[in-house]
């Protein structure tokens, strides 16, 4: 994926060097055009006019020069905008939809399900406390032994097509 992103950026870094070196030759076409007609107006006048004058075409070499940059704002925030939406479909929605999926599982976790923890804890239920958002679980049933956790530190429930049973 980081290479797809990095070829993606190269590409348009490359559009944007030929975008900028066709607009060079014709800035320079320009002011060549500018500056021979100050010329030949100058020759026509005196010196004091042609001073004057030079200086009015020095000053519209400047204006009628194209930015450099060419493209603004949205040429540079297209690239972005193309990462931060591909990292979204990547990586947020997935999360999402897991995140959600395990909401909906725990809300109707009931007795007898078997669950994994975060730490890695497998156990059966044995009493679910919604309003104290604690489980109760049954890790050998040979001892009795049990445990109490908090609901969130549940990390997956297992049903019957999880185990193959």
């Amino acid at each position: 994926m980081a290479k797809i992103l990095i070829a993606i950026s190269l590409l348009l870094a490359q559009a944007d060097d030929a975008d900028q070196q066709a607009d060079v030759p014709a800035a320079e076409a320009a002011n060549g055009q500018q500056d021979g007609q100050a010329t030949d107006a100058a020759d026509e006048m005196g010196d004091g006019e042609q001073e004057v004058k030079e200086k009015g075409a020095a000053g519209a070499d400047k204006k009628g020069q194209q930015p450099k940059g060419g493209g603004g704002i949205g040429r540079m925030l297209m690239p972005m905008v193309l990462i931060f939406g591909l990292f979204y479909m990547m990586f947020i929605l997935p999360d999402k939809k897991k995140r959600a999926t395990l909401q909906q599982q725990l809300n109707e976790l009931s007795t007898n399900d078997r669950i994994v923890t975060i730490g890695g804890i497998l156990g059966k239920v044995a009493r679910v406390d919604k309003d104290a958002e604690e489980v109760t679980l049954i890790l050998d049933e040979s001892n009795n032994t049990t445990m109490k956790i908090v609901r969130s530190a549940i990390r997956q429930i297992l049903r019957d097509e999880d185990t193959g049973k």
